[in-house]
């Protein structure tokens, strides 16, 4: 449809051009900016000439405008590593300034029963066994389901079918719904296990390989001999995948979650490279930390789980998991504050590379703020 507004745009240019070389031929005098006897026809020759450049005008802006939406409904497709993009499930505000109250800043979860023991997540487009592996397909998904080592996990996913698949550690933390208990939606997906592999190994320690749990959310790097459940998926690969952007003003934005960041960590000296050391805050000041940071002529805030955990890094092999092309080779390795609350603590993105925890919102964690301005 597109297509064809365009060549009908086009086309709509030809018939113009050709009408004025037309009036232009007839009369060479027409002056587009004198008067004239309304009954002549030269006066009616320039009417209808302003009356077909006008409306070329017009089309030409509908046509931008249409680009503009089409881009603006491209953001919220999904892309490598939508996670940053997602809601987090925590509606309940702790302290102004928290997840709960920054809901807005993400986009709403909806997920699809196709009828068939298969779950779609109509945000990411991805497709879910219901139930896990070894479960009953029932209404309930009965039994604990078996349990598996990392090895055999990627080759039970693999025997599902030629698409399926053992999950990345950034697919299965797309399910965390900190509103439920356990942390995923009970309705499409019931009777849902504590510990589930992902396919992401920790390229830090390759005889590990990273959990979801769903007892609280976490996610840890654990030995890959460890069983664990295992629920199986299907659809476009989401990895650790960014495309940055150093806007040169201590701002780095990420174009696959349109997020922009902090370069340097809160109290590390902005610059070529972010010298010093952070300033470790409690949580209840990492939030009056981020709303109150004057860069770039931003509105700030504490990242939520899911935007934090998605600039984690996880092909590195070395400390810290971030990309240090961006946010400097003196990128802390200290855990990192997220607003979203876990039962007396909060969650962490953990950047000495193994995983995404909880900690006590009195400690003192590094802050890196983010805006979606």
């Amino acid at each position: 449809m597109k297509y064809l507004y365009f060549m009908n745009a086009r086309v709509f240019s030809y018939i113009l051009i050709y009408i004025i070389i037309a009036i232009f031929s007839n009369n060479c005098r027409v002056e587009m900016n004198s008067p004239a006897d309304p009954t002549s026809k030269s006066y009616q020759e320039t009417e209808i000439l302003r009356f077909l450049l006008s409306t070329q005008a017009s089309t030409q802006a509908e046509s931008d405008d249409s680009s503009e939406e089409t881009a603006n409904d491209d953001e919220v497709k999904p892309g490598a590593n939508i996670l940053g993009r997602l809601q987090t499930g925590q509606t309940t505000t702790f302290q102004a300034g928290d997840n709960g109250d920054q809901i807005s800043f993400s986009l709403a979860r909806s997920f699809a029963d196709n009828g068939d023991n298969t779950i779609e997540d109509l945000v990411t487009g991805l497709i879910w066994q219901r139930c896990s592996l070894g479960q009953t397909n029932d209404a309930g998904c009965t039994g604990p389901g078996d349990v598996y080592s990392w090895n055999d996990a990627v080759s039970q996913c693999a025997a599902v079918g030629s698409d399926w698949r053992l999950p990345t550690i950034q697919e299965l933390a797309t399910l965390i719904d900190m509103g439920a208990t356990p942390r995923i939606n009970g309705t499409y997906f019931p009777n849902t296990q504590n510990e589930y592999h992902s396919s992401t190994e920790n390229q830090i320690n390759t005889t590990e390989s990273f959990n979801q749990r769903f007892s609280d959310g976490w996610v840890q790097s654990i030995a890959k001999s460890t069983e664990y459940s295992v629920r199986c998926v299907r659809g476009p690969t989401h990895v650790t995948n960014h495309s940055y952007v150093d806007n040169g003003d201590d701002t780095i934005t990420d174009t696959v979650t349109n997020l922009t960041w902090m370069r340097c960590a809160f109290g590390q000296t902005n610059g070529g490279i972010c010298t010093g050391g952070p300033i470790p805050n409690a949580w209840a000041t990492a939030i009056g930390t981020c709303s109150g940071l004057a860069l770039a002529g931003k509105t700030w805030r504490l990242p939520n789980r899911n935007e934090i955990f998605s600039i984690l890094d996880f092909t590195r092999n070395v400390a810290p998991a971030i990309d240090v092309n961006y946010f400097s080779s003196a990128a802390p390795s200290n855990n990192s504050w997220s607003s979203t609350t876990t039962g007396t603590g909060a969650f962490v993105g953990r950047f000495a590379g193994d995983g995404s925890t909880g900690s006590a919102k009195g400690n003192g964690e590094t802050v890196r703020c983010v805006t979606s301005d």
